[in-house]
């Protein structure tokens, strides 16, 4: 009896009867004599796939037989470390919520001031000076707000 492949099926030689073909048991592949075709033994494929950021109750206790305490500083380090990536993004968050506040209150300032100034030189007969002084942070404003419209979109 003679096979092509792995996973193909065997082709009868010179008279031999053909066995009944099943497709093979992808956890028992059965190991057979060549020169007899009697199965002598089984190898068994066992996978195991897991995600996670912690081992399996099962490797903790494996970790803990080899170094007492093992275990236990595993998870108190991922405990600490998870504990300081939390912060760190609260940081972060933060920061990014007082810059954007930031970003608004600056602007508004100084264009604020400028528009007090352009009131106050229209005011003392700098009418040019002063229409110019209001209308240049009014019009940096609704730029700056536009170009925000059109980039969140």
């Amino acid at each position: 009896m003679a096979t092509n492949g792995p996973d193909e099926t065997p082709q009868a030689q010179d008279g031999d009867a053909l066995p009944e073909h099943r497709p093979p048991d992808p956890d028992n592949l059965v190991v057979l004599d060549p020169e007899t075709g009697q199965q002598f033994g089984t190898v068994t494929q066992f996978e195991y796939w897991r995600s996670g950021p912690l081992p399996t109750a099962r490797e903790l206790g494996d970790y803990d037989s080899v170094v007492p305490g093992l275990a236990g500083r595993i998870v108190e380090r991922w405990e600490s470390e998870t504990d300081h990536r939390r912060d760190m993004e609260r940081i972060a968050v933060t920061a990014g919520v007082d810059l954007q506040r930031n970003g608004q209150r600056y602007p508004a300032a100084i264009g604020l001031v400028a528009i007090v100034g352009g009131i106050v030189l229209t005011a003392l007969g700098y009418s040019v000076v002063g229409l110019a002084s209001i209308l240049t942070p009014i019009a940096g404003i609704a730029v700056a707000f536009i170009w925000g419209q059109v980039r969140n979109r």
